[in-house]
């Protein structure tokens, strides 16, 4: 007979704690629970092994409104700000588009967005294209609608990073070019020599008039039921 194989410090700690982030328990020692956790996986993070997907379902089921922003942060710093999906690689793609709204409702539009660069550009194999696509049109709505500069910026990278690493869906081409042209007045006014400059820019190409009818039609349609982002 095999004896077990001893927990880890992890583990322990884990099974101790995992009780705090009942929704009955009160939201400042959830939140505190996020944060020791959060800790603790970047301090242990070669040592976590298959906790990983303990930690990432916890993020994952956890459905408690009050908890959207330390549960991003324990996203965070699991996946290296999206760089490492290990164990749970064909489940990150589809949860993240699913939590879009709920984190864009709490403030984290550009880390979630960062999170997003990352994830493609270090897992592109694992993004399937339907994903992609759903990625694209929020990404592209985001374009429009958000008065955040820095929003705009992140949400040109995202699509950017779709453009170098994955095959852009041949659905997604209109919107994409439509926000592209409606990003624009942003990308002018920041000079020669932003970062936004490297983005691929196919709008130059069509006519002034019919983006503009194309544009109108997009930022005319909600395209998220939960009312629009915020930036």
């Amino acid at each position: 007979m095999f004896n077990a194989k001893p927990k880890s410090a992890v583990e322990k700690l884990w099974a101790c704690l995992k009780d705090l982030f009942h929704p009955d328990i009160a939201k400042e020692h959830r939140h505190l629970a996020f944060t020791f956790f959060s800790c603790l996986v970047q301090g242990q993070y070669e040592k976590l092994g298959i906790m990983r997907s303990h930690f990432f379902r916890l993020i994952k089921t956890h459905d408690v409104a009050e908890d959207v922003a330390p549960r991003f942060e324990l996203l965070q710093s699991l996946t290296e700000n999206g760089k490492d999906i290990k164990y749970f690689e064909e489940e990150v793609g589809p949860f993240l588009m699913q939590w879009m709204p709920a984190i864009t409702g709490v403030g984290k539009t550009q880390q979630f967005l960062a999170v997003w660069v990352n994830v493609i550009k270090f897992n592109a194999a694992y993004v399937d294209e339907e994903v992609i696509k759903e990625l694209v049109q929020n990404t592209c709505f985001l374009c429009c609608w958000s008065n955040s500069q820095p929003v705009v910026l992140t949400c040109l990278q995202v699509l950017d990073t779709v453009v170098c690493y994955t095959n852009l869906p041949s659905q997604s081409i209109t919107t994409f070019i439509i926000a592209l042209y409606n990003a624009q007045p942003s990308r002018n006014s920041l000079g020669p020599f932003s970062p936004v400059y490297h983005v691929s820019y196919p709008s130059r190409h069509l006519l002034p008039n019919t983006m503009s009818i194309y544009s109108e039609g997009l930022c005319s349609t909600s395209i998220w039921h939960s009312g629009g982002p915020r930036g």
